[in-house]
């Protein structure tokens, strides 16, 4: 008994499908606000540690002198 050869038609079309929906222009300006959005406050956050550590370093400091 001969096995014929099946295409896979709906597994090439779900592939398809999700290929032209991660490509879309909808799609892609919401990945590029998320990363925006991300690296704003990995900024935010990376500035608030600095101001943080620079003024204990100066009360450190203060403590030291007296």
């Amino acid at each position: 008994m001969i096995m014929k050869k099946r295409t896979p038609y709906i597994k090439n079309t779900k592939q398809q499908l999700i290929e032209d929906t991660l490509n879309s222009t909808p799609i892609k300006i919401i990945k590029y606000t998320v990363v925006g959005v991300a690296g704003i406050y990995t900024l935010g956050f990376i500035f608030k540690v600095l101001t943080f550590l620079n003024t204990n370093l100066k009360s450190f400091k203060n403590t030291l002198k007296q």
